[in-house]
């Protein structure tokens, strides 16, 4: 069997991932593996998966932090698993939680994810600013580099998952492993 890792895995709580299907089947395209949680790794496994990011967003503001929870929980749960956290710029606590979820010591997700397609906000934006600040801040280089000097948030993007497919291949992170 051919190992892999999986680089684009959605991950969320099982009542909201059946409102973002419905949401996405209704207004985009239908969705190919409808994979609860607790059916993710053992699927992924099956198929020759070694390691796999879990992607999940902040649709609206506040919901940030429980999905930050969420994910850290998940990750301990299951440790091949690569997990990113959230944010939404009009979180009213936007800064603490880029330090809970980024910092090593706290949730020590392994960047962000933001779903432009679906929050309908410009990666621009002034309220963004903290998150583009506090790349560069661990010394164990744990955190994805988040510039915000013309690059696109799909470029910021990949840049934390090479990160993070680097960290599993043991070329950058000799942590935890998750």
């Amino acid at each position: 069997m051919t190992k892999f890792i999986d680089a684009h895995v959605h991950g969320f709580p099982d009542r909201m991932f059946d409102a973002i299907w419905a949401y996405f089947i209704k207004n985009y395209w239908p969705i190919n593996y409808k994979l609860h949680a607790g059916e993710i790794d053992p699927f992924l496994k099956a198929r020759g998966a070694m390691r796999y990011t879990i992607l999940n967003y902040a649709h609206k503001p506040g919901i940030s932090r429980d999905m930050n929870t969420w994910t850290h929980e998940f990750g301990i749960a299951h440790p091949a698993s690569l997990c990113f956290g959230t944010i939404h710029p009009e979180d009213p606590y936007i800064v603490e939680e880029l330090e809970r979820a980024l910092s090593p010591a706290q949730l020590d997700l392994r960047g962000l994810k933001l779903q432009l397609l679906v929050t309908d906000f410009d990666p621009g934006i002034r309220a963004l600013d903290p998150m583009y600040d506090v790349s560069g801040r661990e010394p164990s280089g744990r955190v994805p580099a988040l510039r915000k000097a013309l690059l696109s948030l799909r470029e910021v993007w990949f840049q934390g998952i090479e990160r993070a497919l680097q960290a599993a291949l043991g070329k950058v992170d000799k942590g935890r492993g998750r």
